[in-house]
């Protein structure tokens, strides 16, 4: 009986446990600090937001570290300001940390694990290999007590133990010690003098477009430690003469298209004014024996005009008006027994 009392009260403990652990499942928030070297919070035991050396920002927002645990503990393999997702062996993390320091979670970028609200459910039938970082092959999680003595349990009964596993979850204890190890935060703060003279460097090779050599000029005019700037205007003002020359030519082609276009109407509205001109000539002599559009002209009566044009089921002969009569070549057309003039000149 009393064997039994204590293993309750053994239980009971682990679960409290469990909770108290759940507990740790938010993202760090870092105070500020007063010196460059690695400081704690002596209160909250979080490590400390150091003094800004630089007012570079990442242009991805965050920044990554590569961390690797040894017999000696925690140590920086590298630090970029773009994302990383790949480590060398099992005792490597990855750390993201945001601009103000105020969040440190290790990077998982891609997982094969199952989020359960703040944990993270892992099998120990699945053996995670470096290229899967997850929660589940991570040294900054915890096993979240609670949950897993129930799911173990379950999973014994059924399997024999071979599906048991366990939950997790980020442990932001573990990540405060390797933080605080590596003295993370002064490293970025180092580190930004290199990422400011990558991006100064890219930007000006990356330039290709007057905007680009613009905004280099304008950002980096004060601080211009390779002496880019004049070359920048140089190859700023070359673009802009290009773009100027470009446009010129581009201007004279529309010109010229312009007058090929104004001459090609003109040269049209000629050729449809003598058109004009010689239908109504054409119209003013008309007579009996001349060839129109609709054949010969078999009598002439005022603004009438009889022509021979065989239409089927409407006859041979014809009267059309005097205005409405053109020379031949223009075509001749019935519909229903109704003469159709050509529609234009």
């Amino acid at each position: 009986m009393n064997l039994k009392y204590s293993f309750c009260i053994l239980l009971s403990s682990i679960l409290l446990s469990g909770c108290a652990q759940s507990s740790n499942q938010q993202n760090i928030t870092v105070p500020q600090a007063t010196s460059e070297q690695p400081s704690v919070n002596e209160t909250t035991k979080k490590p400390e937001k150091p003094i800004s050396k630089s007012s570079y920002k990442s242009q991805s927002g965050f920044y990554y570290a590569l961390i690797e645990k040894n017999d000696r503990g925690w140590s920086i393999v590298e630090i970029r300001d773009t994302a990383m997702d790949k480590r060398q062996n099992e005792n490597q993390e990855i750390l993201r940390v945001n601009q103000s320091y105020a969040e440190v979670i290790p990077y998982y970028k891609t997982t094969n694990f199952h989020r359960l609200g703040d944990t993270y459910e892992c099998s120990y039938m699945l053996k995670p290999t470096v290229d899967q970082y997850s929660p589940c092959s991570s040294q900054l999680t915890s096993a979240s007590v609670a949950k897993s003595i129930g799911k173990n349990i379950i999973a014994a009964a059924v399997t024999f133990g071979l599906a048991s596993g366990s939950h997790r979850y980020i442990d932001e204890n573990l990540i405060n010690e390797a933080v605080v190890q590596t003295d993370l935060f002064n490293a970025i703060e180092n580190e930004k003098t290199n990422f400011e003279q990558a991006l100064y460097e890219r930007s000006f090779y990356n330039a290709r477009t007057i905007a680009d050599y613009d905004k280099f000029i304008a950002d980096y005019t004060s601080k211009d430690k390779e002496n880019f700037i004049p070359t920048a205007i140089k190859n700023r003002d070359q673009l802009i003469e290009k773009q100027k020359a470009e446009q010129k030519k581009l201007a004279e082609e529309n010109k010229k298209r312009q007058e090929e276009q104004l001459a090609q109407a003109k040269a049209e509205q000629k050729a449809s004014d003598e058109r004009k001109k010689n239908v109504e000539s054409f119209r003013k002599s008309l007579k009996s024996g001349m060839d129109s559009n609709c054949g010969p002209i078999l009598e002439v009566k005022d603004s009438l005009i009889k022509i021979y044009f065989p239409v089927q089921n409407y006859g041979n002969e014809h009267w059309i008006k005097r205005d409405e009569m053109f020379p031949k070549g223009y075509g001749c057309r019935f519909v229903n027994g109704g003469y159709i003039m050509p529609s234009s000149y």
